[in-house]
């Protein structure tokens, strides 16, 4: 099947994915949207969702970052070169709740960097991977390159090692850590994608003294430098999250093992 890339006015099937090397798994009669029979059309960032026979809502935009980290999953179940299906599946999903185009890049370019890491790539192998789908990220988001630009932009190489206080100094200036996708998100990304240890990052961005989605920036900057690099990660950052959450991120991790390998045999 050609991989589907989502344009303004609806979803369709055009082939192009597969002539420019974005394959699929071929799967077929995927509904959009998480429900069944539904349908997701995308027009100037808004959101239009009409489900069966019943009727349509029109979602309010969303172009905050709390989108972005639940598509980490789904960047764990597929490899990178199944980047049109990846990216068609973190539609469905971040849509259900945040409709801007920002938002929506914010969590295509997460969940790209994610399946590279999952797969033992490197940051530099998933920037090129964004950077080469980009026309088609956007098209598919129906906007957000600045997005994905800033994210390109503030992980080019610099000269001199970059502290991790003059790294979070400079996003804070140039992106800001506020609530939205195009900065709090933005920010985690590129410290994600950093080599810089999350030791040395997070306690940098809670002595922040401007207002911000601290925490948001932390979340996402943490979930990637433990993906690219999970020796960083104390052990016990783990148990105080899966003790205060009652979860298990071991059985969590089999499970998504588990579909990831039967998905790609």
């Amino acid at each position: 099947m050609a991989v589907g890339w989502p344009q303004a006015g609806g979803v369709v099937f055009d082939g192009e994915g597969a002539a420019e090397g974005l394959t699929g798994r071929g799967d077929e009669g995927v509904s959009v949207g998480g429900n069944a029979g539904a349908d997701v059309h995308h027009a100037g960032g808004l959101a239009v969702q009409q489900v069966g026979e019943g009727g349509c809502g029109v979602r309010d935009e969303g172009d905050t970052n709390g989108c972005v980290p639940r598509s980490a999953a789904l960047g764990y179940l597929y490899r990178p070169d199944e980047v049109g299906d990846l990216g068609y599946d973190v539609l469905k999903t971040v849509t259900l709740t945040h409709a801007h185009p920002d938002a929506v890049m914010a969590a295509l370019v997460f969940a790209i960097a994610v399946s590279h890491a999952v797969t033992g790539d490197t940051p530099r192998d998933a920037l090129h991977t964004i950077r080469t789908a980009l026309p088609h990220l956007v098209r598919l988001a129906g906007g957000g390159r600045t997005v994905a630009e800033a994210v390109l932009a503030h992980t080019a190489p610099r000269k001199g090692t970059a502290s991790a206080s003059t790294l979070v100094d400079h996003l804070e200036q140039a992106v800001g850590m506020g609530v939205k996708a195009r900065s709090s998100a933005v920010a985690g990304i590129v410290l994600g994608l950093s080599d810089l240890a999350p030791q040395d990052l997070l306690p940098c961005l809670f002595r922040r003294q401007a207002q911000g989605d601290l925490d948001s920036v932390a979340a996402v900057c943490g979930a990637l430098a433990g993906a690219f690099r999970p020796e960083t990660i104390p052990a016990a950052w783990g148990a105080v999250i899966e003790q205060y959450n009652g979860i298990s991120f071991n059985d969590i991790a089999r499970g998504l093992h588990q579909v990831r390998t039967r998905a790609s045999r």
